[in-house]
């Protein structure tokens, strides 16, 4: 497994307007430090692009408008060049990744 780098301090690593982080969700049962691992992704106006920290990896994914109740999904891979087709996305969407391994990642992006 290839980890990703860990931003520094510094780096802003909010879901800004274009892209930014899954960070994984933790089980509140225990108690120990963040996972440096995480998912980036990238809106470009018609799709998000996904990168998996992982070579190899398959990503079941779902993207969730929270106002106006869209719904995307797929498993991506490499095949599909982890990009997920959604079209022109406004307002805010939960987007969830789980891995092969069953963790999940999760985050909120604003699309304006």
């Amino acid at each position: 497994m290839v980890e990703s780098e860990t931003p520094s301090s510094s780096e802003d690593t909010t879901n800004n307007e274009n892209g930014g982080r899954l960070e994984r969700d933790g089980n509140p049962k225990k108690h120990r430090m963040p996972s440096k691992l995480y998912i980036g992704y990238y809106y470009d106006g018609i799709g998000i692009q996904f990168t998996p920290f992982a070579e190899k990896s398959i990503l079941m994914t779902e993207v969730t408008g929270m106002e106006s109740g869209d719904y995307f999904s797929a498993s991506l891979s490499e095949d599909n060049c982890y990009y997920l087709y959604t079209g022109i996305l406004h307002g805010s969407y939960m987007i969830s990744c789980v891995t092969e391994d069953g963790s999940v990642y999760s985050g909120i992006f604003n699309a304006d």
